[in-house]
């Protein structure tokens, strides 16, 4: 016989998702597309490094640009650094960013975001020191590769695909999210308390089918 267990269905989530915007700093620092040096530093804490590039920026493979912390500060609390890119953001098979274990870095990002595990090292391993903003709509985020990616995804706009087979670590805010071949989502609790829009997660809806017989569940 097949038994359905009791219980209640219900979908308590009702979180009102911010809208990202563009930042309104100054940047330290503008390039043009891919003139960006191989070698960029963090800042601190309270005067964060602030790079603004305008149109796409793509690390084409065999190409490598490193977010290095401080000279000679290993303070894990205060290396800092924003990206501003006008277009999109493109790791290519191949290209690799790595991102120092001491630097926080948050990228804001107009245009479609293409990423992977093995292009983008962030090598603190925390999810918390890695932040990809989608700002604007009708955008997409592609995030695949061998090893897991680590870090935040804030692009409420964006239809953001996980295809990975590393997976993803983390946490997604999206239009849409898209699990693909072996792709897979692993929310770091790690996170909580880190920032208003990633600290908790629910299901918005469900439901259950049951029209297979041969993989419905006896009880």
């Amino acid at each position: 016989n097949h038994v359905q267990p009791p219980g209640n269905i219900a979908t308590p989530f009702n979180y009102t998702i911010p809208d990202t915007a563009d930042p309104t700093w100054t940047p330290t620092a503008t390039y043009t597309g891919g003139s960006v040096p191989p070698i960029i530093a963090a800042g601190t804490k309270a005067n964060p490094a602030r790079i603004k590039i305008n149109g796409d920026f793509t690390v084409s493979t065999g190409q490598t640009v490193t977010i290095n912390n401080q000279f000679l500060n290993l303070d894990p609390n205060n290396n800092y650094i924003e990206f501003w890119v006008t277009g999109k953001l493109t790791t290519a098979v191949g290209g690799v960013i790595s991102q120092s274990l001491y630097v926080h870095a948050t990228w804001y990002v107009d245009g479609d975001i293409i990423v992977n595990g093995d292009s983008y090292l962030n090598l603190s391993h925390y999810a918390a020191n890695l932040s990809l903003v989608g700002v604007g709509a009708s955008h997409t985020v592609t995030e695949s590769g061998i090893l897991p990616f680590i870090g935040t995804i804030n692009a409420p706009g964006f239809d953001v695909t996980i295809a990975g087979i590393g997976g993803y670590s983390g946490a997604v805010i999206a239009n849409t999210l898209t699990l693909n071949n072996l792709g897979s989502v692993h929310y770091d609790e790690a996170l909580k308390g880190f920032s208003s829009a990633v600290n908790s997660y629910a299901f918005a809806s469900w439901f259950e089918d049951n029209s297979d017989k041969v993989r419905g569940i006896s009880y």
